[in-house]
């Protein structure tokens, strides 16, 4: 025991020395530090919000945005006959060289039903609700000053209040991608519409009867 205390003080000795130079070089060379950054570690501060870097004296602003989107999606292909009807609430939190990374919940209505391929003229009701944490990437260019032009990435996991598709699992992944048009009022408020195709699917080998379909999303987007 008495060998153990001795090694946990020679490390916190060890430490101490690497970190009070370190510390005495920094108290030195502090006026001059001051001098050279006039702005206060306030300028710097991240938030969950968009970081802005202003051109004139590379300090950073903050710029929280909110979006609300809702979708409506309908189902293409054959055997599977389920539309969705979407809310989705997003949190922008980073934006780097026209990239932004949005956070948020995804409510999802799927309505309609499928067919088993050897039982085709059966059709299985496979309405139910959904909901769960999202996940969006955005890279946009702008288009003058009130326009935007962007093409959005989204996942969500959902889980269900009842097995969807009917006979498989209650819970799913929905991706979304496509096209989105913005209209900014002003400097908080903006308007959206984007054109979406989308995949459903759980992800398993078995029991996975995945689903496509494409779509319009309209959304309000809110600056603060």
């Amino acid at each position: 025991m008495k060998k153990q205390h001795n090694n946990i003080a020679a490390l916190a000795a060890a430490a101490a020395l690497l970190i009070l130079p370190g510390a005495a070089e920094a108290d030195e060379y502090a006026p001059a530090a001051h001098m050279a950054a006039p702005h206060t570690p306030q300028d710097m501060q991240m938030h969950m919000g968009t970081e802005h870097l202003y051109e004139d004296d590379n300090t950073y602003a903050d710029e929280r945005r909110a979006e609300i989107q809702l979708d409506y999606l309908e189902h293409r292909g054959q055997r599977r006959h389920i539309d969705l009807y979407n809310l989705h609430v997003f949190r922008q939190y980073k934006e780097m060289h026209g990239m932004t990374l949005h956070w948020g919940l995804t409510l999802s209505r799927p309505v309609g039903s499928w067919a088993e391929k050897d039982r085709p003229d059966t059709e299985l009701d496979s309405s139910a609700v959904g909901a769960g944490p999202a996940y969006m990437v955005r890279f946009t260019k702008p288009l003058g000053t009130r326009w935007e032009a962007s093409f959005d990435a989204t996942g969500a996991v959902l889980v269900y209040n009842r097995v969807h598709p009917a006979h498989t699992r209650n819970y799913g992944f929905l991706w979304r991608v496509g096209p989105r048009l913005t209209y900014k009022f002003n400097d908080s408020n903006a308007l959206s519409v984007a054109f979406l195709g989308h995949h459903v699917s759980n992800g398993q080998k078995t029991s996975n009867p995945g689903y496509n379909g494409v779509g319009f999303s309209i959304g309000y987007r809110y600056s603060y």
